[in-house]
């Protein structure tokens, strides 16, 4: 019979190749025998005790003593040479030489103490520190097993270096736990781990693969300045406290389900892929001067406070898809270098985007009402298309949508009092107009001309084509021939409203175009018929304009009419044109 704890654990206890087996120290009312690392904090005596026949007890271990023990066979093992399984501690019955699993450490243990180079190949599965374990500056050369380890109190792995695989799965830490500039060489574990003090990882490196899925930070989590150079996986992972990745540099990051009850800082981080898909922000979020080099998504995230993404950098494609912004979010000097889009977003506060160059940000499908955008670069001039028109054959939007979004973005601009961005954005929905119009028309007898006119032309046949376009044009089977006549006829006239040197030079053109009809009358003084007689028949045309002593015809009085029409209505264009350039 032997260790009833060794018996779960590969009996290392009872089969000791590097001295004698650990004889029992205590055995309990129904005959389980304990040997001396496997007995409860209150057994661990000197000689053996059996609580079956009472009496007095024996003394218990002195803390240098036990500590001594774990000493001497960390020592042995070294001595035997290292032989026995020195990989696979994530295997279930992994069994190196040097096994401590379930051993109870009721005092203080520094390891450091050991006085060895580097550990060999260790297991701690099950095992419990009551007083504090410190591994500072150690060497782990092979697998380190600490599977279900419960530590109650101060856990030290500063500057330790973990040249193989290292596990802490289901691992508790209930004090504080210092992984300071610590270095791991290989895959790091810390699934379903339970953090329930600060968790310190300031300055540690992850050469490979850094899990900690399902893990609970019920304090703070400070993994300041740190690099993971395969990446860190934070899935379903649950920070109470504060979540702190500032300076880090992550090659991938994944957070998706992840929760940060309390602020989450990635400020300067520099993260190549990351994931915060479906991630709740329950206070504030911080990604302020953050590079994100690659894609980065931030689908159906919740952020419930106030989220600030100034000066941070997203060079990939940047989804924030569907996701709901409950306090303001502010993207101050922000850098997109990709296709960028917040289509399904909700805010119930303002998106407030200033200083950004906004070419590649889409707005299909987005609800651009929760934005608010001040001093926004949109393009290389005043009337650049927005991305959405630039790729809208690859996207498959409709003229009509693209003529809602600018709908949308000119009601935005108004009411921020943005009178700049507003003419931009109404010259812009009027031009999706006209292209819907043709879209829906098709072309007209006079683009039919021209194109055949064109390829005889020596001239730059699309472009010329697209000029023409712009024209008036008439169409066999019209269906709004006459607000395509009006929206044609606004652009060329005025710019819609938005260019007063072209509304003016029309306004010109109709007024000096008047001589015609006054070469033909009307006569004014049939005797002398001199210049002035000539400069008093065209201003007869002339809206406002009152000359006696004509002899007007029934066609002079038609073209009047005409004129008048024409100057007094280009005459308002020109006002309101003029208007809005003043205003904006």
């Amino acid at each position: 019979m032997g260790c009833c704890i060794g018996e779960k654990h590969s009996n290392w206890c009872q089969d000791n190749p590097t001295g004698p087996s650990y004889p029992p120290v205590y055995i309990d009312k129904e005959g389980n025998e304990y040997c001396i690392f496997h007995a409860p904090a209150e057994c661990k005596f000197v000689e053996l005790y059996d609580e079956r026949k009472g009496g007095e007890k024996p003394a218990l271990m002195s803390g240098e003593d036990f500590n001594q023990l774990v000493f001497d066979r960390i020592q042995g093992v070294i001595d035997a040479g290292e032989d026995g399984k020195t990989t696979g501690c994530m295997w279930p019955h992994w069994n190196p030489l040097l096994n401590f699993a379930g051993t109870i450490f009721i005092y203080i243990i520094f390891f450091q103490d050991a006085n060895v180079e580097h550990f060999p190949a260790m297991n701690f599965k099950n095992a419990v520190f009551l007083q504090g374990v410190s591994f500072i500056q150690s060497h782990f050369k092979s697998d380190v097993n600490f599977e279900q380890a419960r530590f109650e109190s101060l856990t030290e792995f500063e500057k330790s270096t973990f040249h193989n695989a290292c596990n802490f799965e289901h691992a508790i830490f209930k004090g504080l736990t210092s992984f300071n500039k610590a270095q791991f060489k290989e895959m790091a574990e810390f699934t379903n781990c339970q953090f329930e003090n600060h968790a310190d990882f300031p300055k540690t490196n992850f050469e490979l693969h850094a899990n900690f899925e399902n893990t609970i930070f019920y304090k703070d989590a400070y993994f300041y300045k740190s690099t993971f150079k395969l990446g860190i996986n934070l899935q379903n992972v649950t920070f109470t406290g504060d979540l702190d990745f500032s300076k880090s540099k992550i090659e991938a990051l994944n957070l998706y389900k992840a929760k940060a009850e309390d602020q989450a800082i990635f400020e300067k981080a520099e993260i190549t892929n990351s994931s915060f898909e479906l991630m709740e922000f329950k206070g504030p979020a911080y990604f302020t001067k953050s590079f994100f080099s690659n894609d980065v998504t931030f689908k159906n995230a919740i952020f419930h406070n106030y989220s600030n993404f100034e000066q941070s950098k997203f060079t990939g494609i940047t989804h924030f898809i569907n996701t709901l912004f409950k306090e303001w979010a502010y993207f101050r000097k922000v850098v997109f270098k990709k296709e960028t889009t917040f289509a399904g977003s909700i805010a119930k506060e303002n998106i407030l985007i200033e200083d950004v160059n906004l070419q590649f940000f889409k707005f299909i499908n987005t609800n651009i009402e929760s934005f608010k955008f001040i001093e926004c670069v949109w393009g290389k001039n005043k009337f650049s298309p927005i991305y959405d028109e630039r790729h809208k054959d690859k996207l498959n939007i409709k003229n009509s949508s693209l003529e809602e979004i600018y709908r949308r973005l000119k009601k935005i601009a108004r009411e921020n009092t943005d009178e700049v961005q507003t003419s931009a954005w109404h010259y812009k929905e009027k031009e999706m107009m006209r292209k819907r119009l043709r879209e829906e028309n098709g072309p007209g007898i006079i683009e039919k001309l021209s194109a055949k006119i064109c390829t005889c032309l020596p001239c730059d046949i699309q472009k010329t084509k697209d000029k023409l376009a712009k024209l008036i044009t008439f169409t066999e089977k019209q269906r709004t021939p006459f607000l395509r006549l009006l929206n044609s006829a606004y652009w060329i006239v005025s710019g819609y409203g938005e260019e007063p040197l072209r509304a003016g030079i029309w306004l010109l053109i109709f007024i000096f175009g008047a001589m015609l009809p006054a070469f033909f009358g009307p006569e004014v003084n049939q005797a002398t018929n001199t210049l002035s007689d000539f400069i008093k028949g065209w201003m007869w045309y002339m809206p406002l304009m009152k000359v006696s002593d004509v002899h007007a015809g029934g066609w002079n009085y038609l073209f009047k009419a005409l004129f008048n029409v024409t100057i007094s209505i280009q005459a308002a264009l020109f006002a309101f044109a003029l208007r809005n350039k003043l205003r904006r």
